[in-house]
């Protein structure tokens, strides 16, 4: 997911919440560290 359909458009409007709350996760977890604190 590029940067840019995270952070265009409303997501209120997107048609599949749970997809796309699944899309940002998995980007998430791909560039954030893994830091428990």
């Amino acid at each position: 997911m590029s940067d840019t359909e995270l952070t265009s458009g409303d997501f209120t409007e997107a048609a599949e919440p749970f997809r796309l709350f699944a899309a940002w996760l998995d980007d998430a977890t791909k560039s954030e560290p893994n830091d428990p604190n």
